[in-house]
Order: C-alpha cells, then sequence, then structure tokens
C-alpha cells in the first residue's frame, strides 16, 4: 500500500511537469508563428522610407516627327512617363496631353505645343474644328480660346492656354518634336508651376 501511494504521489508530480512542458511548448510555437511573418513584414513596410526619390526636374518627351504634322490643324499627343509611388511602379502611365500646331512651312518650322487643361478651372480643352472660326473649347464653362495664340476669347479663363516649352536643337536638327511637359496653377492669372 506504500508503494502505489508512492506511486500515486509519483504520477501527480510528474503529470504537472507533462501539462507544463506541453503548455510552454505551445506558447513557444504560437510565439514564433506569430513572430516569423511580423519580423518578415517589416522590412517591407519600412521599404520606402529608406527609399531614395528620383530627382525631380523637368524631361522632354518625344511626340512626333514634324512631317507628321498638317499646318494649321493641332494634334493632340497623350504625354506618357513611367511613374513611381513609394510601393508601386508603372511603365508608360499617362500623365496630361498637349496640341501641337504646326504654323508655318518654314524650315524649322514654328510650332506651338498648348496644355489641354483649362487655365479656369482645369478642365480638359477640346480642339473644334467643324465651327466657322476654329478655336480650343472648354466645355465646363463655355471658354473659348484662339487657335493661334491661345487666348481667351470670352471673360472666363483668368490668363491664356499654357505653352510648353519645346527642345529647338532636336527640332533643327532631327526633326522630331519633344516638349517639357508641365502643369501649372489654375485659376490664377500668372503661369505658375502647380
Amino acid at each position: 500500500m506504500a508503494k502505489e501511494n508512492t506511486q500515486e504521489k509519483l504520477d501527480d508530480v510528474q503529470q504537472p511537469n507533462r501539462r507544463g512542458f506541453v503548455r510552454g511548448a505551445a506558447c513557444t510555437i504560437s510565439g514564433i508563428a506569430i513572430f516569423v511573418p511580423v519580423a518578415a513584414s517589416v522590412p517591407v513596410v519600412l521599404d520606402p522610407v529608406g527609399r531614395k526619390r528620383e530627382p525631380g526636374g523637368s524631361s522632354f518627351t518625344r511626340l512626333c516627327k514634324v512631317s507628321d504634322l498638317t499646318t494649321g490643324i493641332p494634334e493632340k499627343f497623350s504625354i506618357l512617363e513611367d511613374k513611381t509611388d513609394k510601393w508601386s511602379r508603372y511603365k508608360d502611365a499617362p500623365i496630361g496631353s498637349v496640341y501641337v500646331l504646326k504654323q508655318s512651312e518654314d524650315d524649322p518650322p514654328k510650332l506651338t505645343v498648348f496644355s489641354t487643361i483649362c487655365t479656369h478651372l482645369g478642365c480638359s480643352v477640346n480642339y473644334r474644328g467643324h465651327v466657322p472660326d476654329p478655336d480650343f473649347y472648354c466645355p465646363c464653362h463655355n471658354s473659348r480660346f484662339e487657335l493661334k495664340t491661345g487666348k481667351p476669347m470670352n471673360n472666363t479663363p483668368p490668363r491664356a492656354l499654357d505653352v510648353l516649352n519645346i527642345d529647338s536643337e532636336k527640332l533643327a536638327s532631327q526633326g522630331e518634336v519633344w516638349v517639357e511637359y508641365k502643369r501649372f496653377k489654375t485659376n490664377s492669372r500668372d503661369q505658375e508651376d502647380a
């Protein structure tokens, strides 16, 4: 009988130790299961913080050859650019559009590149060649702009359409139209970078 009591006491002593071991092992495994994904996500979350920004500044975008243009009729071109935000990269994302107007047949020809953004509130301007006096037209507030100069033909827009810079060297040497695309503040009399 004393032997049985001793055996029961031993079983009682060993049981809590086994339970403690199983409980400790379960906690350890759970901790690892939580820690590993959290530790793996830290570099992903912190990557944008440490990433260096690409240097800003303007760059020229090729639009077309001069021979592709018809004198007196503006051609619309989309401006595409590789965009990068903190987590994503987009190849050839549309960032805007322009009208290129070939105004003369000179060598090199006189070209004007207008932004398609209305200077009033930023709506998109359309070329209307079917009206008696062709113009650029903004449907948002019935604004009209002269075809050759981009000057407003009514009092709604605060200034003329924004004219963008052309790379004159490439125009003269290669016969290609390269434009420096920029956005400007709307509803302002002065042309200020946005």
